[in-house]
């Protein structure tokens, strides 16, 4: 027989919830046609919280310029539920496994935005948002 106990405060786990996802902005000028210039891609993350919800809003921000051709922009937020008394770890939390969760969201919209007749579809490549969160990317709004 297997004895159920309860997990001391040392042994329980964070857990971070994605409650709702949206796009704040999706912005794509087209200035020409397809052409071979490579796209200069910028990926922005900046980490808020709205306390009279008790949740954690992170935004992706991504900006993707290729010349003679296109400029797009495409902002996603997820909003987060997370128990964790621990600030490194909710950071972490936050900068690293949240933006994880929506990346794959930012590069099915940016290719969906180039998929359109004269433009060049763009598959972000996938990106390792450890060492993106290591480069201080995330910025506190």
């Amino acid at each position: 027989m297997h004895q159920l106990h309860s997990k001391t405060e040392s042994e329980k786990q964070a857990v971070l919830k994605m409650i709702k996802l949206v796009f704040d902005e999706l912005s794509f000028q087209r200035h020409g046609f397809i052409n071979d210039n490579k796209p200069s891609i910028k990926i922005d993350v900046q980490i808020g919280e709205d306390k009279n919800q008790n949740l954690h809003i992170v935004s992706v921000i991504a900006t993707v310029a290729k010349a003679g051709e296109y400029t797009l922009s495409v902002k996603l937020s997820g909003f987060f539920e997370l128990d964790e008394p621990d600030e490194q770890i909710k950071k972490e939390l936050l900068t690293k496994n949240a933006v994880a969760i929506l990346m794959p969201y930012m590069r099915s919209e940016i290719c969906l935005l180039t998929a359109q007749p004269e433009t060049e579809s763009l598959v972000l490549p996938v990106l390792n948002i450890a060492e993106l969160a290591e480069e201080d990317t995330a910025s506190v709004i």
